[in-house]
């Protein structure tokens, strides 16, 4: 094998798919402050969150917190990130493992955007990277895609009903 061939297998083998991103958004009809107020309040998950039915711990840099996924069309699983960041009534942000880094990893980034007067955008967005992805894409791409958008329905509803209350 010649130089050029190799070097075009090690960038086919950089290019394949290590990264994936699943990204969800909607606007609501409430503040800033209350879009926050309802999603940050994870003890009330199990009322109305359909795709991460728990939230354990305290929204805090660094704090481990332990989440309960019911991925639709899928198995449910728990995970233990840790945050990463957090910017109140702005942005939370949290990153974990499976097995190691190499396997897979992901961060997960909640933001509130104000919109206008009226609106509010809620905007979540998962990294996934590592030698898992390809299957991770194949088999659970599209359920944590609906996942994401059952979870924003469901903040839509909460938080636009409590707002109007």
């Amino acid at each position: 094998m010649t130089f050029p061939e190799k070097q075009f297998i090690l960038v086919m083998m950089s290019n394949h798919s290590t990264n994936y991103t699943i990204h969800a958004e909607i606007d609501i009809n409430a503040s800033i402050s209350q879009v926050w107020n309802n999603f940050i309040e994870f003890k009330a998950y199990p009322e109305w969150n359909p795709f991460m039915t728990k939230i354990e711990g305290i929204p805090k840099r660094f704090e481990r917190l332990r989440v309960e996924l019911r991925c639709p069309g899928a198995m449910n699983f728990t995970f233990y990130p840790k945050v990463m960041k957090v910017v109140p009534s702005m942005e939370l942000e949290w990153h974990g493992t499976v097995v190691s880094k190499f396997l897979g990893s992901g961060t997960h980034c909640f933001r509130v955007e104000k919109v206008d007067s009226r609106f509010t955008r809620f905007i979540q967005f998962s990294t996934i990277r590592g030698l898992w992805v390809p299957g991770m894409k194949l088999y659970f791409g599209r359920k944590f895609r609906d996942g994401f958008e059952l979870m924003n329905q469901a903040l839509k509803r909460r938080a636009e009903l409590r707002a109007s209350g």
